[in-house]
């Protein structure tokens, strides 16, 4: 198998791995943001961008290096300047992403910041669900449903099934009883990625449910954000208590 970090290299992270999976595979990757906002630094060129982005999301070393050949035909300078290390990216740093998202209000003071926060909520749950609604099949999203309509099945006689899209993209062989693909993305998800998908599919009734966990499920997704979020109440419309005064205190006499 083949483990991938997506962290900063230079946080020590990497130490740690050395030491606790010797027998794995691994390669690190770091912050695609990041990595993006590098790559616009000194060349822009929309073919120079794509490059870079392919080499960013693959996932196995065999795809990652090719892309970084290509890379290095368009901007050999830049890579020589700053290394190859810095091309290798993965993903989105959850803190990054999340630090991102709430720019606009994270320097405001705290009850601002937490109402802020409250209606970015609001409005992540109403898209969510309303797209969950206009799901029509309960197994894919319209997404998925498309990029299976690219996929060409060319079946075996073992468990092996080779898959080939029909924009000229590279050929995948899948193996349902392994559960792996060429791509590498079912192992590193856990979930099918449409080459497998379009393999489970040729079952009838598709077999589903035995590859993907109840989790990744459209009815899951949906049942996940259809509760509701209820405002807080400003600052000027806060609850108003009348005052309380304390009981009127009495005179003890002393008894003679």
């Amino acid at each position: 198998m083949h483990l991938m970090c997506s962290n900063a290299v230079l946080t020590g992270i990497n130490i740690f791995v050395d030491q606790n999976f010797q027998d794995v595979k691994h390669f690190y990757r770091l912050c695609a943001r990041k990595f993006y906002q590098i790559i616009r630094i000194g060349f822009d060129e929309p073919e120079s961008q794509k490059k870079a982005l392919d080499a960013a999301k693959s996932y196995n070393p065999v795809d990652h290096k090719r892309n970084l050949v290509h890379l290095l035909e368009l901007q050999r300078r830049w890579v020589e300047a700053y290394g190859k290390s810095s091309w290798a990216r993965h993903s989105y740093d959850p803190s990054v992403a999340f630090n991102l998202w709430i720019t606009e209000f994270k320097c405001l003071p705290i009850c601002q910041f937490v109402m802020g926060f409250e209606a970015k909520l609001i409005q992540l749950f109403f898209i969510r669900r309303r797209n969950g609604r206009l799901w029509n099949d309960e197994r894919f999203v319209s997404r998925a449903s498309a990029k299976l309509g690219d996929q060409i099945l060319h079946k075996s006689f073992n468990h092996n099934n080779l898959v080939t899209n029909i924009c000229n993209r590279p050929s995948r062989n899948v193996n349902l009883l392994l559960r792996n693909c060429d791509c590498g993305k079912w192992q590193i998800s856990g979930v099918p990625y449409v080459h497998a998908v379009e393999v489970i599919a040729q079952h009838r009734p598709p077999l589903y449910e035995e590859y993907v966990h109840d989790y990744f499920t459209v009815r899951r997704y949906i049942a996940s954000y259809a509760g509701n979020i209820y405002r807080t109440l400003g600052m000027t419309e806060s609850l108003q208590v009348a005052g309380i005064n304390p009981p009127p205190l009495k005179k003890i006499r002393r008894l003679s």
